[in-house]
């Protein structure tokens, strides 16, 4: 799929996955040609309230709107300088707005040092216990589908004590650091060349006001 970088705030990141079309069961009268993610992190206050307090509740309402702000501003300001031929209304049929601030809603951070405490599918110490699920020692170490599969196939092939095939096992552990530190360097020069500084003169409207002070972290 084709991805921008850096395009403009609060969503810097795009891609285009219309591919996944073929796979949706949209009304045909929608006539849904496009499917884009656009994508980027929030900045966190300094402190966030204690998940399923009464702090905790107000601040997750907080930020469910801060999101909705941010959806509404980019759809209104940003997407027509994507799509000139964008309307706002055409956006969607529904929306949902949840900003992820409890710390079960960040399980797919991989935070370093970490990767230790995974257990391998088939190192659970228990003769009549394997593993599996994307929190497992699966190669990628983040929350995805990808380490979910990667680590169902090592389960089966621990259950079955057979040497099944696990598509993408041998790329991963295979990628060097040499590999690594290229990829490093182009993407940092990537985002360095297209860097907000850079493209936001040309492309980002003035955010309303209060916005850009919430997004100044994320710049």
């Amino acid at each position: 799929p084709a991805m921008m970088l850096s395009f403009g705030q609060p969503f810097d990141i795009g891609a285009d996955y219309s591919l996944v079309l073929e796979s949706e069961n949209f009304p045909k009268e929608w006539n849904v040609r496009n499917a884009s993610y656009f994508v980027n992190t929030m900045t966190d206050p300094e402190t966030i309230p204690e998940p399923g307090s009464k702090e905790g509740l107000s601040f997750q309402k907080e930020q469910n709107a801060r999101v909705k702000e941010e959806c509404d501003f980019f759809s209104s300001k940003m997407l027509p300088v994507l799509w000139p031929d964008f309307r706002e209304g055409d956006l969607c049929a529904d929306s949902f707005h949840h900003a992820n601030v409890n710390p079960s809603d960040r399980y797919t951070l991989a935070p370093p040092g970490k990767k230790h405490r995974r257990l391998k599918p088939g190192e659970s110490q228990f003769a009549n216990l394997t593993l599996a699920g994307d929190w497992t020692d699966n190669h990628i170490h983040i929350g995805s589908f990808e380490g979910t599969i990667m680590s169902g196939k090592m389960a089966a092939r621990a259950i079955s004590d057979e040497d099944l095939p696990v598509y993408g096992e041998e790329e991963v552990q295979a990628r060097s650091w040499l590999v690594r530190g290229i990829f490093r360097v182009l993407f940092w020069a990537i985002r360095l060349i297209t860097s907000p500084d850079h493209c936001q003169r040309k492309l980002e409207p003035d955010f309303p006001p209060g916005l850009a002070e919430k997004n100044a972290g994320s710049r």
